[in-house]
């Protein structure tokens, strides 16, 4: 799977995407593969701004 930027993720799942990948990957609501859960998380840390 390739990696996207932030502005192509919204444009697939509409704004507000760092809001809900955080919420996703920290708030125990993700359900799916380890691999994706590492996808997800990589493309946060990459696109959307830490605290």
């Amino acid at each position: 799977m390739e990696k996207l930027t932030n502005e192509q993720m919204e444009n697939l799942v509409g704004s507000g995407y760092c809001e809900d990948a955080e919420l996703l990957l920290f708030g125990g609501g993700f359900q799916g593969s380890d691999e994706l859960w590492l996808l997800l998380y990589d493309t946060w840390v990459v696109n959307c701004p830490q605290a």
